[in-house]
C-alpha cells in the first residue's frame, strides 16, 4: 500500500496556515514532516498539524509554550502506548 503524502500547499489551503508558518514548525521541532527538504506531509504530519491549529485557535499558546505542550503530548502518547 503507497503512503499517502501531501505538499504544503495542500496543508495551507486546507487548514488556514502559511507556509512561513509550517516552516517555523518544523524549525522548532513541534512537527517532523515526511520529507522535510520537499515539505512534504504523511497523514501523521497532518494529524499533528490539525492539533496544533487547534490548540492555536482555542488557547493561541506563544511559540515556547506550544512547544510544551507538544512535548508533553508526545510524552503521554509513548507512556500510553508503552503500556501493556
Amino acid at each position: 500500500m503507497d503512503k499517502e503524502i501531501f505538499e504544503i500547499h495542500y496543508i495551507s489551503t486546507s487548514y488556514g496556515v502559511s507556509r512561513e508558518e509550517v516552516i517555523q514548525w518544523i524549525e522548532i521541532e513541534i512537527i517532523h514532516p515526511y520529507n522535510a527538504e520537499d515539505l512534504l506531509f504523511d497523514l501523521e504530519d497532518l494529524q499533528r498539524i490539525r492539533l496544533i491549529c487547534d490548540l492555536k485557535e482555542y488557547c493561541d499558546p506563544n511559540k515556547e509554550s506550544l512547544q510544551t505542550i507538544m512535548h508533553l503530548i508526545d510524552q503521554l502518547n509513548y507512556y500510553h502506548n508503552k503500556t501493556p
